[in-house]
């Protein structure tokens, strides 16, 4: 879908941490990029125009990216 149809499927972040579950707590450091701690809304799930995608801020590791799908599959299961 990435590659061929220019959009992609995103979770937003949210500054404001509320441990809801499936969703992850990402620690600010210098390889994600953050300015503060925040959590990935696995429960918002949407899809955007890779246009939109500006700049890249920074990336999360294959374990963080393994556990946000975990909790996308804990959302699309209920």
């Amino acid at each position: 879908m990435n590659d061929h149809l220019g959009i992609c499927i995103a979770c937003p972040l949210r500054s404001v941490i509320k441990n809801y579950a499936g969703c992850l707590v990402l620690k600010r450091d210098e390889v994600n990029g953050l300015e503060q701690d925040s959590e990935i809304i696995t429960f918002q799930v949407r899809t955007i125009a890779r246009e939109r995608l500006l700049t890249k801020t920074g990336k999360i590791t294959r374990e963080q990216l393994e556990s946000v799908i975990k909790g996308l599959n804990e959302i699309l299961r209920y």
